[in-house]
C-alpha cells in the first residue's frame, strides 16, 4: 500500500460569533494610559468575536498546503446555519480553489447545522445533491443516502471513503448501522477504507443526539479509519480502529475549553494510521476552578481544576504550596499568577487571545467580602487591568520581532466561597447543630471500620454494624432512582467510595441553609 496523508476536521461552524463580553474599566484611580490600551483591546475583541471562525479555517487551508496532504475531510457543520452567508460560501469558495490548485481533494458530508434541506418524499433519491452555489471539480459532497467516494493517485485507488450527509437538521436515524467495508476483487483490489459520518456515539450531555448510534456499529463495520463530527471535544473512541472526533475547529464558548484544531493523519504502508492533533483556534478558552479548602490543606496540584479531562487542561501549578490567602492582595496576586502561568503552558502558535473564567470555591477568610455586591465586578475589572500592565512590560523586554507575548484576558469570575467554621465547637454544641455534626461523624465512621479493634468479637460487632450502616444508606439513596423522573436529574447512582462524600456534602449544605458561621 502506497503512504499517504490526509487532514480531518469537522465543526467549523462559519458565521458564529464568539460571545466575548463587552469589558471595561471603570476605576477613577487606575492608570488613564493602561485604559485606553485595554479599551483598544476591546474593540479588537468585538472583531475578532466576528472573524475567530474564519481565522481557524484559515489556518486549517494553511496547515493543507504546508504539509501537503493528499485530501481533506471535513465531518458535518461547515456552516453555523443551514443556509450560511455569502462571506462564509466565499470563505469556502476560495479555500477549495487554493486546495484545487495545489492538488488536494475535499469530502464534506455534511452535519445538522448545515443539512442538505431535503423534504421527506424527496429522500428515496439517491442522486447527487446539486448546490446552487458550485464547488471545485476536487470537491466531493456526501449525499443523503450512504455513498463510497475513491480516491485516486496515479490512477491507484489509495483510499475508500464512505459517507453520508444529514438530509434534515434533526436527523434521529443511526445512519452508521449500514457502513460496511468494500470486499476487495479483482478489478478492485483492498484499500484503507474511511467511514465520515456527523453524529452522536453512545449518550452526550453537552450535544444534542443527532444521528445516534453504537460505537459497535462503527467497530462492526470494519473499516479502518472513522472520521467523526458534531462533538466538539476532541475524542479517541477506539484505537484500533482509529474512531476519532477532532472537536471543532474554534471553541466556541466557554464551555469549549483548551486548544481547538484538526487532526493529521498519516498512513503507512501497512495501512497504519498516525494521527496528530494540531491546534490552530485562534482564541481559547480557560476555564480555572480554585477551591481554597485543598489551597489551606498544601493538596498539589489538584488545586487548579478544570473543566476537561484533557492534557491541555492539566495545570501544574508549583507556587499554590504552603500557600495561605488573607487579603485581596495576594488573591489577586494568585489569580494573576495563575493565568499567566496556564496562559504558558497551554497557548498553541496560532492563539492570539486567551479568555479565563475563574471560579472561587470552598472556605475561605475573604468570603464576606467576596460576597459583596460589586466583587465579582470590580476583582474582574482590577484583575483585567493588572494583566494588561503585565503583558505590556513583557511586550517591552522582548528581545525579537518574531517572539510574541498573547492577550489574556478574565471574562468573569464566579464566586462560590463559603465562610470558614469553626466544626470542633459547634460539633460540642448542645442543640441542633453540634447534633447534626456528631451524626454526620458517626455515619462516616461506621462507613470506616477501625483496624485497631483486637477483639475477634469487637471486630465482628463491629463489621455488622458497618453492613447494617451500608445497607441502610443504600436503601435511602436506591429509593431516590427507582423514580423514572427523578433519574433525568440524578448523577449516576453513587459507590460506596462515593457515600462518604455525599455525607460530607449533606453536613455542608445544612450548614449552609441553616446560615452557620
Amino acid at each position: 500500500m502506497k503512504t499517504f496523508t490526509f487532514i480531518h476536521a469537522a465543526d467549523l461552524h462559519l458565521d458564529s460569533i464568539l460571545p466575548l463580553a463587552k469589558f471595561s474599566l471603570n476605576d477613577p484611580d487606575s492608570d488613564l494610559e493602561i485604559d485606553n490600551k485595554f479599551n483598544k483591546l476591546c474593540k479588537k475583541y468585538k472583531k475578532l468575536s466576528e472573524d475567530a471562525v474564519f481565522i481557524a479555517f484559515k489556518n486549517l487551508i494553511e496547515l493543507c498546503l504546508v504539509e501537503k496532504v493528499d485530501f481533506l475531510v471535513l465531518s458535518g457543520d461547515l456552516y453555523h446555519q443551514a443556509d450560511g452567508s455569502l462571506k462564509a460560501y466565499y470563505a469556502l469558495k476560495n479555500a477549495f480553489v487554493a486546495l484545487n490548485n495545489a492538488g488536494i481533494a475535499v469530502f464534506i458530508a455534511h452535519g445538522n447545522h448545515d443539512h442538505l434541506k431535503i423534504n421527506s418524499s424527496d429522500l428515496q433519491e439517491n442522486s447527487e445533491i446539486k448546490n446552487i452555489l458550485q464547488w471545485e471539480s476536487n470537491v466531493k459532497v456526501f449525499g443523503n443516502k450512504l455513498q463510497r467516494l475513491e480516491f485516486c493517485k496515479d490512477n491507484e485507488c489509495l483510499a475508500l471513503l464512505h459517507g453520508i450527509s444529514h438530509a434534515k437538521n434533526a436527523e434521529t436515524q443511526n445512519l452508521g448501522k449500514d457502513f460496511n467495508r468494500q470486499e476487495p476483487t479483482l478489478l478492485k483490489p483492498d484499500c484503507f477504507q474511511i467511514g465520515v459520518l456527523h453524529c452522536t456515539i453512545g449518550k452526550s450531555d453537552e450535544h444534542e443526539r443527532y444521528a445516534p448510534c453504537n460505537l459497535s456499529d462503527l467497530i462492526g463495520s470494519r473499516l479502518d479509519y472513522w472520521a467523526l463530527g458534531h462533538i466538539h471535544k476532541r475524542q479517541v473512541l477506539c484505537e484500533q480502529p482509529a474512531i476519532h472526533y477532532p472537536g471543532s475547529l474554534q471553541g466556541l464558548h466557554i464551555n469549549e475549553t483548551g486548544q481547538h484544531g484538526c487532526l493529521l493523519v498519516k498512513v503507512n504502508e501497512l495501512g497504519q494510521s498516525l494521527v496528530t492533533f494540531k491546534a490552530l483556534a485562534p482564541v481559547q478558552w480557560e476555564l480555572i476552578n480554585i477551591d481554597f479548602n485543598k489551597l489551606q490543606r498544601n493538596e498539589q496540584p489538584d488545586e487548579i481544576k478544570t473543566q476537561e479531562n484533557t492534557p491541555e487542561n492539566d495545570y501544574d501549578l508549583e507556587s499554590a504550596q504552603n500557600l495561605t490567602i488573607q487579603s485581596l492582595d495576594e488573591l489577586e496576586e494568585y489569580l494573576l499568577e495563575t493565568c499567566i502561568n496556564v496562559a504558558t503552558q497551554t497557548q498553541s502558535p496560532l492563539c492570539q487571545l486567551i479568555i479565563f473564567r475563574i471560579v472561587l470555591e470552598g472556605c475561605c477568610e475573604l468570603d464576606s467580602v467576596l460576597k459583596k455586591s460589586d466583587a465579582e465586578t470590580e476583582l474582574v475589572n482590577k484583575l483585567n487591568q493588572s494583566l494588561q500592565k503585565i503583558i505590556a512590560t513583557k511586550r517591552n523586554a522582548l528581545s525579537s520581532q518574531s517572539e510574541k507575548v498573547i492577550d489574556l484576558i478574565i471574562k468573569d469570575i464566579h464566586i462560590k466561597t463559603k465562610p470558614v467554621r469553626d466544626l470542633n465547637s459547634l460539633r460540642s454544641n448542645s442543640g441542633f447543630v453540634g447534633e447534626l455534626l456528631r451524626y454526620s461523624d458517626e455515619l462516616l465512621n461506621q462507613l470506616e471500620p477501625s483496624q485497631a479493634e483486637n477483639n475477634m468479637e469487637d471486630k465482628l460487632a463491629l463489621h455488622q454494624t458497618y453492613i447494617e450502616q451500608e445497607t441502610e444508606l443504600k436503601h435511602i439513596v436506591d429509593e431516590l432512582y427507582l423514580s423514572k423522573r427523578n433519574n433525568k436529574f440524578l448523577p449516576p447512582k453513587p459507590s460506596h467510595s462515593s457515600l462518604q462524600a455525599l455525607i460530607k456534602e449533606a453536613e455542608e449544605l445544612c450548614l449552609e441553609k441553616l446560615k452557620i458561621e
